[in-house]
């Protein structure tokens, strides 16, 4: 658990450093005897560069719930660059960027920036599973199992290898809704054909929007611990389409519809 912490703090400070290196450099460089500063094209574009990647990897590591949009990225770099500045530019108020005070300066503006990146990583995470939860638009997800894959979003219906509730090492191909996606893997509810009318534990789910025979009757688990599936498993490179309105939302409040 120690070293887990310290990796964790480290990590939090090294990504502050990044994020703020131009800060960093022209206030380290200016304390020297004689002050100097950057000088030359190829200094400025190494130090800005480090920070606009960093910037970048940050903006593109909280998207990854989404398929990948290189002008959302942008503009969510643009705006994690503005909430860095503030937070360096509020710690630098609060410490005196003396020579004798430059490491706890320093320290302080690496912490205070990603502070800030890690909220801005936690924002955009939740809104993108909010968002996620509640479009219509079926996503264009990338098979999950490549390098470049997109972890597909929750509310869709995917094809994959579902493992059985009585034996995980088990797995039958079935449909499922993606209730959360995680890292690795996605947990799923089983979608099944088999009549489940009467029974608790499931509910009816309409075809409307994912499945192309309107005849078929489909039942999707209801108020059951989600399944793991990898992604890995998945056998689609791209959603059937997303879960009906109505059968989502009694999903997420996990209470049964009103009887009429």
């Amino acid at each position: 658990m120690a070293g887990a912490g310290i990796a964790l703090v480290l990590g939090w400070l090294t990504a502050g450093y990044l994020l703020t290196l131009p800060m960093l450099m022209e206030r380290l460089l200016a304390a020297q005897t004689p002050p100097q500063e950057l000088s030359g094209p190829g200094e400025y574009a190494v130090v800005y560069g480090i920070a606009v990647a960093a910037t970048l990897t940050v903006a593109t590591v909280a998207s990854k719930q989404r398929p990948l949009i290189w002008w959302l990225v942008a503009a969510r770099a643009a705006g994690l660059y503005a909430l860095v500045q503030v937070a360096a530019r509020w710690a630098d108020s609060r410490i005196e960027a003396a020579p004798e005070h430059w490491t706890p300066w320093a320290m302080a503006i690496c912490g205070a920036a990603g502070l800030a990146a890690l909220l801005f990583l936690r924002g955009v995470r939740a809104w993108d599973q909010k968002r996620g939860a509640g479009s219509r638009t079926p996503g264009l997800a990338r098979r999950n199992g490549n390098r470049f894959g997109r972890p597909p979003l929750a509310g869709q219906i995917w094809v994959a290898m579902v493992p059985l509730r009585e034996d995980p090492t088990q797995e039958l191909r079935h449909y499922c809704v993606i209730v959360k996606p995680r890292l690795l893997h996605a947990e799923v509810l089983q979608i099944t054909s088999k009549n489940k009318d009467g029974r608790r534990d499931f509910i009816r789910l309409p075809n409307d929007g994912w499945h192309k025979n309107k005849d078929k009757a489909h039942w999707v688990e209801f108020g059951q611990q989600p399944r793991k599936v990898k992604y890995t498993r998945f056998l689609a490179n791209r959603p059937q389409g997303r879960c009906p309105t109505p059968a989502w939302q009694q999903l997420r409040s996990g209470r049964p519809a009103a009887r009429t």
